[in-house]
């Protein structure tokens, strides 16, 4: 299992402002993105994480990347 500092490294690390479920589920090495998509809906609750669904797709960013 994969700590949520893990995965938000992957987003401290990117050069791009926002990501997908895929992006971060490839970087971090889920196995499913259905796994990380779960984890970034609780990263969101616990307000680490922003979210805006773009069509149907969900994207994220760390709240003070996108001010």
């Amino acid at each position: 299992m994969f700590s949520d500092e893990e995965i938000l490294d992957v987003f401290r690390e990117s050069p791009h402002p926002f990501l997908g479920t895929s992006e971060v589920a490839n970087q971090v090495g889920f196995s499913q993105p259905k796994g990380a998509y779960k984890r970034l809906e609780s990263l969101v609750e616990d307000g680490d994480l922003q979210k805006r669904k773009v069509g149907g797709t969900s994207i994220y960013w760390l709240p003070d990347r996108a001010d």
